[in-house]
């Protein structure tokens, strides 16, 4: 079974019947949802054709003659509403500072009597045309639907001669706000500490790149003795040059090079220490016995 469009008005109109089983108007679900009516009489045509909602009768407005159609919702419509609401939530759990969801907390915020969706359109400097207006009443019910706002009440008119809702911040949305604002703080900081060891990064390879250009100069046209690249070896492995880089710089290759970091540095001119001896056996004396006179010779 397909889920309903998040943010679109099938998905408000739904919602909107759901809350009243006696069924709604065309006009009645526009002011609802915060749609105009031929939004609603497109999406409430395309959900009857899907089985989702069915005509409940009419009722006569203003005069005999003029008449609207009572829309209810039938279980099908119902049972798709309830999958596409069991989906994961649509609110992320932390906000980011420059995202619509937090300039609407945030203009809620700073207003405590509540705001209409044409009101936090012209705060954050939106158009306040259809496309917007959709947008933001799906971010606002999805906030509802988490609890981080809820409806204070309605206006006495609004767009397209309807009510509309006027919404609130709640206490939790509070704290949702408090908490996207400490983790934008620690998401920056993690960026300059990142950005701190991308140059770090870079001025120690700097650093071995000129050490590698400055020995390949020092040493370039001849091959130096192992006690003279030994110290120039090691140093170049502490800044980072791999054993091919070292080998390349002496003419030597990788494993000479390994050779020359695994011996201690020994510097010209000086022997090494004489190795321990033991004492000296003495010699045994061989005799040999004469056959014929039995005596030692």
């Amino acid at each position: 079974m397909k889920c309903y469009t998040a943010g679109g008005p099938g998905l408000a109109i739904m919602r909107s019947l759901r809350t009243q089983p006696g069924g709604l108007t065309a006009g009645q679900m526009a002011g609802n949802a915060n749609l105009d009516r031929p939004a609603v009489n497109s999406a409430v045509k395309a959900l009857r054709q899907r089985g989702d909602v069915r005509a409940a009768g009419k009722i006569s407005i203003v005069r005999p003659q003029n008449y609207a159609t009572l829309w209810q919702a039938t279980e099908q419509g119902l049972e798709r509403l309830r999958r596409t609401e069991g989906q994961d939530r649509t609110v992320p759990p932390y906000a980011s500072l420059t995202s619509r969801r937090y300039q609407i907390l945030a203009a809620l915020r700073d207003k405590p009597g509540g705001l209409t969706v044409r009101d936090l359109l012209g705060i954050t400097g939106e158009d306040a045309t259809l496309k917007y207006q959709t947008w933001y009443g799906s971010y606002l019910r999805d906030f509802r639907d988490a609890g981080h706002v809820r409806m204070a009440g309605k206006t006495e008119t609004g767009w397209g001669h309807a009510p509309a809702f006027i919404w609130d911040i709640t206490h939790q949305g509070r704290i949702y706000l408090t908490a996207s604002e400490g983790r934008a703080a620690e998401i920056e900081e993690a960026a300059e500490r990142a950005a701190a060891a991308r140059a770090e990064e870079t001025a120690s390879e700097l650093r071995r790149d000129e050490a590698l250009t400055t020995t390949r100069a020092k040493f370039r046209g001849h091959r130096p003795p192992p006690h003279e690249r030994e110290p120039v070896a090691i140093e170049l492995r502490n800044l980072g040059c791999t054993l091919e880089e070292i080998g390349s710089v002496f003419g030597i290759t990788r494993e000479q090079a390994r050779l020359d970091l695994l011996r201690p540095v020994r510097l010209p001119g000086l022997r090494g220490r004489p190795a321990k001896r033991g004492r000296r056996r003495k010699a045994q004396v061989r005799t040999r016995i004469c056959p014929h006179c039995l005596s030692i010779v």
